[in-house]
């Protein structure tokens, strides 16, 4: 049965929710490679081998993560802030604290199952948000991430 793992990220912190063998774990690492060698200890503690990791795109500061997880053989989604938002919205989610976001983001990835992004960037796969805008006009910056036709972007409606 495939585990998920719902990933809030900040600067210096991952707040983690595993959905593994029917119960939920929360756990907080740092968010650098002493952080990542803990959740890949903390992983195989739970004897997960077939994880759908979800994180939102926070540009930078999350990036690491999903490359790291990726490497690792996981499945990586990373997701639109906003889709994560409007599906919050929809549940009635009003709790605003980094475990109850890295929840929401888990239940997103379970019951919606986002697309395992991978784009070929700098000559190597690497997990990439799927859903932010294609061309720099829409973000004033030059950007490596793709966009999937009908994603809707932070704060604008999906296409039709």
């Amino acid at each position: 049965m495939q585990s998920i793992l719902g990933i809030d990220v900040s600067k210096d912190k991952l707040d983690l929710i595993l959905m593994a063998n029917g119960k939920k774990y929360h756990r907080v690492i740092s968010n650098d490679l002493k952080g990542f060698l803990v959740l890949d200890k903390w992983l195989k503690f739970y004897h997960v081998e077939d994880l759908h990791a979800c994180l939102e795109a926070t540009g930078q500061y999350g990036e690491p993560v999903a490359e790291w997880l990726y490497k690792q053989g996981h499945q990586v989604s990373v997701v639109n802030p906003a889709r994560i938002k409007r599906y919050g919205e929809s549940k009635l989610h009003r709790n605003k604290t980094d475990k109850a976001d890295a929840d929401l983001i888990a239940e997103f990835c379970l019951k919606e199952k986002p697309v395992d992004c991978r784009v070929l960037s700098e000559g190597k796969n690497k997990p990439l948000e799927a859903s932010r805008p294609r061309n720099k006009a829409s973000t004033g910056l030059n950007s490596p991430f793709t966009g999937l036709e009908g994603q809707s972007t932070a704060g604008e409606e999906p296409q039709r």
